[in-house]
This record gives C-alpha cells, structure tokens and sequence, in this order.
C-alpha cells in the first residue's frame, strides 16, 4: 500500500470510527504520523474512547489488513479466531469486547470495503516494545540486571502456556479479568506463534501486585525466544574474538544463558520441536525461571558478577522508570 492509498484508508478509518456512537477519536503517537505501527498485512491505529464529559474513559488498538483480497481476509480471519482462543490469558493482548462480542463499528456504510469489517480492537500497552527497550539498553553504560531479564523471561515462558493451552472460553463474565497463565496437563501445543523472535510483538502493560511489582508484565501481539537479543549492551566484546559465554557475557547469569540457549536449540531433519532432548519441556522452562523469579532477588545471588548494586529492588525501580517507563 502506498503512502497516499495509506492515508485515504485512514481517513476512512478515523471517519467511520468518529461517526460511532461511542466517542471514538483518532490519536496520533507521534506529530508526523497517523497509524501506531505497521506489519506484512495490516495497520495499526490508537484510538481513544471518551466518556460523555469528553474525559477519557480508555485508549484501544484498531488493526485491520492493508488490502482488500482473500489472503488478507482470511489472515485476519485467523488473527481474530486466535484472540478469541486467547481471550483470557494475562500475558496475550486482550480484545476488547462490547456486551460478549469483539468491538465492532456500529454506524458502518453498506458500501464500505469489507476490510472495515474484519477488525481487531485490542487494549493499548503503554510502555513501548521490547524492541524499543532492547535498543536503549544497548547503549546503556551497564547491563540488564539478570532479575528483569529473569522477569521478562517468565512473561515469555507464560505466553507460550497461553498457547499450549489457550482458555478458549468465550466472552463471558468470569474472563472479562484475564488470569494468571498456569501448567495444565498434558500441556500440548495447541497454537504456534510464528514470530515471537520479533521484539516487536512484545510489548509492556501495567504493574501489578502478583508477579510484576518491580517490571511491567510483557504481553505478546499479533500472532527460538528473544531472550538472547537482549543480553547484549555497548560494553559487549567480539563474540568471535570471546566464544566463551562467560567472557562475552561477564554480568550474565549463567543459568539463565544456558536455559535461554537450551530454547533456541536449532531444529534438525532428524529432530523436532517436541522430541529434541536439548530443548526443556514447557513443565521443566516454566519451573526454573519461576523458582529463579521467586529465590533470586537480591545481589546476594548474584556474587562474583561486575554489576551487583543494580539487582536491589530499588536499582530496579530506577532502571525500570529510566529504560521502560520513559520510553
């Protein structure tokens, strides 16, 4: 889609939503640009809906494809099945839904491009993307504490039990609070995401008082791990001068290195995601980065590593507030 067909597609957008009965209103994330993001199929858009008063009552994120053919139709037929799946589940970006259906336009012309009618209205994480946070890190003067990366690790390990078991439960009133993701047996795989090393469609929510009092909970977007992009920094040396993980990473928890290396185990002819033995079984994963969350949290753990001081609550605050929240 070009520039110009771009911005008659959102001027279209921005009418149809300001002709609804809700007080929706188009907000632009920066000056000079109109849509939150962009991907191989569809645009993305915040809006804001207002109360009576004009005060704000929430901000939400409207994707919908950027063409109007088959293959986009059905892509964001499937986008939309998989959130329902998915709607539910803490650490996956939740639709938004208007008395037990997905929020749709209710003043929508008979004539419009049915690409108006395949939208996907989700809630608005306000703290930028993993790939944003990944990107100041690594102009930081020290590196991420191994208790956020700890932390971040858990939300992506969450998300992939979202998908080996997805609520799938409809939208009734008991999953309007979304849960806290939990093993359950016999933890198949039920949903693939095909693009999770994408720093991208990670994304910071809100705190919370369970598992994210220190750093924001990650929740992941759209539908090997990302954990390995963020251990680098600007301090990092030549890792084909400095094989050795320990040199390369000096500040670096060693057992999240290997566990994280463990998850990116390439996949051979002669091996598969759910046989290969070097990679951890999903009960395995998400009991060592929980006990690593829960029993790790202080510099106390950490002795013998370059940077200590910042793995107190405190520092974490600090780091959080300057490389998360101000992002």
């Amino acid at each position: 889609m070009s520039n110009k067909q771009a911005a008659k597609k959102t001027d279209q957008l921005k009418e149809y939503f300001e002709k609804d009965s809700r007080n929706f209103k188009l907000e632009k994330p920066r000056p000079n640009r109109d849509f939150l993001g962009r991907g191989g199929f569809g645009i993305t858009y915040l809006f804001r809906e207002e109360q009576e008063d004009g005060t704000l009552k929430r901000k939400f994120v409207v994707k919908f494809a950027t063409r109007s053919t088959e293959g986009t139709s059905n892509e964001m037929q499937t986008e939309i099945r998989i959130a329902k799946k998915l709607y539910g589940a803490l650490h996956i970006a939740q639709p938004i839904v208007d008395e037990g259906e997905m929020r749709k336009l209710d003043n929508l012309p008979e004539n419009a491009d049915k690409l108006f009618s395949l939208l996907l209205c989700t809630e608005f994480l306000p703290n930028g993307t993993l790939f944003t946070f990944r990107m100041k890190a690594m102009n930081a003067e020290q590196p991420i504490p191994n208790r956020i990366l700890w932390m971040i690790f858990l939300c992506l390990v969450r998300m992939v039990i979202a998908m080996a078991n997805p609520p799938d439960r409809g939208y009734r009133a008991e999953t309007a609070a979304p849960q806290l993701e939990e093993l359950a047996e016999p933890g198949y795989y039920q949903i693939e995401h095909g693009d999770l090393n994408n720093p991208s469609n990670l994304v910071f929510g809100d705190f919370d008082i369970i598992e994210h009092n220190l750093v924001p909970i990650v929740k992941c977007l759209d539908f090997g791990m990302f954990m390995s992009q963020l251990f680098a920094y600007k301090g990092m040396p030549n890792p084909k001068e400095t094989p050795d993980p320990k040199v390369l990473f000096p500040n670096l928890d060693m057992e999240l290195y290997d566990l994280a290396g463990r998850c990116a185990v390439d996949i051979t002819k002669d091996s598969n995601y759910f046989s290969n033995p070097d990679r951890p079984s999903l009960t395995e994963l998400f009991t060592a980065v929980r006990n690593a969350v829960t029993t790790k949290t202080g510099p106390d753990h950490f002795l013998g590593l370059p940077f200590t001081h910042p793995e107190t609550d405190e520092e974490i605050q600090k780091y959080v507030q300057k490389m998360i929240l101000s992002a």
